[in-house]
């Protein structure tokens, strides 16, 4: 009769580490040496294994961990659901991949930590535990989160500032280009909706603009990355007119954004100055005449 097929891969057994007595001393070597985290759970779920780098990221030491629970010695896990997977595991055989913050009030320490949980089979072939193998991800998760924040407040000052602002994706290299997004003062300046505009051509919604001249300074952008201002002009197509001043950039990812104000008032308070300084002008030669 032909014997049953050890177990390979990430479910793969630890000689004899169901419980812990048939641990070699090479296997304890490699145990203690690798640079991630090692956990063995007994068929209990009780720590039978905690290896220096958690003893490291977590500031406990194997004897204060081994032999207990996890819920007694990290609280904190019952509230995502921890034992629930690690069950999952020693029951189905399933693998359980898990990612979360901890914070340990008995040693200070603080971070994230991805693991991967497999079943542990014993020399018989039949699940006697769980094995876990962690990673400290909390540089990686600290930078990640940093991204988010940091993309929530430009979201935020995107959308909430006075100037209409237009984020756009080069097209057909540079011929034309896609709306991405626009901002509230986009919506109220040009009268549009950007659920309207979202993912069509710039030429499509504003057929003016390549004579207004604002496609050719995006495309300049895109091309150098340089920032360019774009003097105040009028644009008109068949639907809207309006006094436009931009500035014109590109992000480090590719896209294109620019930045303008309706113009109009300032448009028209030169002329009404100018036409002021004019009618002077005018009346002080008149005067002069008749002196």
């Amino acid at each position: 009769m032909r014997k049953k097929k050890k177990a390979v891969g990430p479910e793969a057994s630890v000689s004899g580490a169901g419980d812990l007595g048939g641990l070699d001393r090479i296997n304890r070597e490699i145990l203690s040496h690798v640079r991630s985290g090692v956990i063995i759970y007994g068929p209990d779920l009780r720590y039978r294994l905690f290896n220096p780098f958690m003893e490291k990221i977590t500031g406990l030491s194997s004897a204060d961990v081994v032999g207990r629970h996890p819920l007694d010695v990290f609280p904190f896990l019952s509230d995502i659901g921890f034992m629930e997977k690690l069950e999952g595991v020693l029951n189905n055989g399933v693998v359980a991949r898990i990612e979360f913050r901890y914070e340990i009030g008995k040693s200070g320490r603080s971070g994230w930590v991805e693991g991967e949980y497999s079943p542990l089979y014993d020399e018989a072939g039949k699940i006697s535990g769980v094995i876990g193998a962690v990673r400290d991800v909390t540089d990686y998760k600290e930078k990640e989160l940093s991204l988010q924040a940091e993309r929530h407040r430009y979201l935020s000052l995107f959308e909430n500032m006075r100037s209409a602002a237009a984020v756009y994706e080069a097209v057909d290299d540079g011929r034309d280009f896609r709306f991405l997004s626009v901002n509230q003062g986009c919506e109220q300046i040009e009268a549009i909706r950007r659920e309207e505009v979202r993912g069509r051509m710039l030429t499509e919604v504003f057929p003016g603009m390549e004579e207004f001249g604002l496609l050719e300074v995006l495309r300049r952008v895109w091309r150098t990355g340089a920032p360019e201002q774009f003097p105040i002009k009028l644009y008109r197509d068949a639907r809207i007119t309006g006094w436009r001043d931009s500035f014109v950039y590109r992000l480090s990812s590719g896209e294109v954004v620019a930045i303008y104000e309706d113009a109009g008032e300032r448009v028209r308070a030169a002329e009404e100055l100018e036409e002021s300084e004019r009618r002077y002008r005018a009346l002080a030669e008149t005067a002069q005449d008749a002196i």
